[in-house]
């Protein structure tokens, strides 16, 4: 049976994460493009009343994106650093720090689109939304793409955190 090193799966697994995550960031903007253009086609009426708060959830989702995916990157490059210099066990702890930061902003970033989600699915109905489903099929498709690409990102992100917390040991089967 082939050995891969710890080592080198965190670094496969960190990579895959920062895909998945760039990913669901792309799918959000394309569901937020659905809300603010496609949605006025179907009765929408505009008001600050629900743009306002769509528009933090929306810029909030987008941030922990972004910020899920640079501290992933972060911890992948220190990752990267280890046994290039004398402090490999602080960067092994800086890495973890980084990734455990990473999957708070993926938790976080599900966090809101489960707010704007209730406002699709609640709150616009009063604004003059029509329900139809050339517009509910494209948003629950990349809704629930975009929901699993950044949950199966967190479920890696747990997995190379503790590989990166067991380094200790060289080598695990493939």
């Amino acid at each position: 049976m082939k050995k891969m090193s710890n080592r080198k799966w965190v670094i496969v697994l960190l990579a895959v994460v920062i895909v998945l995550n760039i990913a669901g960031l792309v799918l959000a903007i394309g569901i937020d493009t659905l809300i603010n253009v496609e949605l006025y086609r179907f009765g929408l009426q505009f008001s600050y009343e629900w743009y306002g708060p769509y528009f933090n959830y929306a810029f909030l989702l987008m941030t922990c994106l972004g910020a899920a995916i640079g501290l992933v990157a972060g911890a992948l490059l220190a990752y990267l650093s280890i046994g290039l210099g004398d402090d490999t066990e602080w960067i092994r702890w800086s890495s973890l720090a980084l990734l455990i930061t990473g999957l708070g902003a993926n938790l976080l970033a599900i966090y809101y689109f489960t707010r704007i989600d209730s406002m699709v699915h609640g709150s616009l109905y009063e604004y003059g939304l029509q329900f139809s489903g050339e517009w509910a099929v494209p948003y629950w498709s990349n809704a629930r793409l975009m929901l699993a690409l950044i949950g199966g990102a967190s479920a890696i992100i747990v997995l190379a955190g503790l590989l990166v917390f067991l380094s200790a040991r060289e080598t695990v089967d493939v």
